[in-house]
């Protein structure tokens, strides 16, 4: 029986039966024996299999018809290029999306919100549906909150509908808090309206 790594064959010694106490070895222990390398960091702009995050823009007209075709992933009666034309363009609606930073003509989401003297509420936020989950939605809502911020906004509104689990706990960790409620203003197909629960934060 030889050692692995030394010239010599030293005298073998019955088996041990192994402790259940034993650690699972380490990458300095792996690295030691030769037998592990550091994972290499990608260069195609994912990680861990996954898009890294682009950075914010500010949306102009442009994006109109990228707008419409990404809406229409994420909602049952989408808007069209006609309305995100003239919502970009107006100026009480401030409008910022995610773009990927190796290719900014994809977007990885959006969001418009529209102001009012001091208060603003969100028309709509939408994530492409394979950037979801990865934190696009929570820094689109912080730059938009930025620019309203710097306009004077000192209240931010929006609804979600109550079954929407996963957008509620987005807002309820930007510190959204619910101030209403309309029943059945939301139209579910083949099933009972759902609820709109309205939102609000204070932001100056």
């Amino acid at each position: 029986m030889s050692w692995p790594g030394s010239a010599c064959s030293p005298t073998p010694t019955p088996p041990c039966r192994a402790r259940s106490t034993s650690r699972r070895p380490t990458p300095r222990r792996r690295a030691r024996a030769g037998c592990w390398r550091p994972r290499p960091r990608p260069e195609d702009g994912t990680v861990f299999g996954r898009t890294r995050p682009g950075h914010a823009i500010v949306l102009d007209g442009d994006r109109a018809e990228d707008c419409a075709r990404l809406h229409a992933t994420g909602f049952p009666h989408p808007w069209d290029a006609l309305d995100f034309e003239r919502l970009i363009g107006a100026e009480s609606c401030f409008g910022h999306a995610l773009v990927e930073t190796r290719d900014p003509r994809r977007m990885q989401g959006f969001i418009l919100s529209r102001r009012a003297a001091d208060e603003a509420e969100v028309l709509t936020i939408v994530v492409d549906p394979s950037n979801r989950r990865q934190g696009v939605a929570g820094r689109l809502m912080r730059a938009n909150m930025e620019a309203l911020l710097r306009h004077g906004v000192k209240s931010w509104f929006l609804e979600v509908g109550d079954t929407n689990a996963a957008a509620r706990r987005l807002y309820a960790g930007l510190g959204f808090t619910e101030v209403g409620r309309r029943q059945g203003y939301y139209r579910v197909a083949g099933g009972t309206p759902a609820t709109a629960l309205i939102l609000r934060r204070t932001i100056g």
